[in-house]
């Protein structure tokens, strides 16, 4: 009964929910150059590096890897100045 409410109010299950909220915190730490994408699996609280690589790709769209290699060019993408 707990779990048919959430997926009506959330519109996933709860185990869906938490890998997608895990998903989004690991795009916040993979903006870190810093950060590895094996210590971003065990902040997340993941075992595994390919669960964290299925659960990006089902709601990002881009593996850890990829996903950190884009977030860290563009922080140093130049701003373009208005002319």
């Amino acid at each position: 009964a707990l779990e048919r409410r959430f997926r009506e109010a959330v519109g996933r299950s709860p185990y869906d929910e938490i890998r997608r909220q895990k998903a989004q915190q690991a795009c916040r730490l993979l903006q870190d150059p810093e950060q590895t994408v094996s210590s971003v699996v065990r902040a997340v609280g993941m075992k595994r590096r390919q669960d964290l690589t299925a659960a990006m790709r089902k709601y990002v769209g881009q593996t850890p890897a990829a996903y950190q290699k884009n977030a860290l060019r563009a922080q140093t993408m130049p701003l373009s100045s208005p002319d």
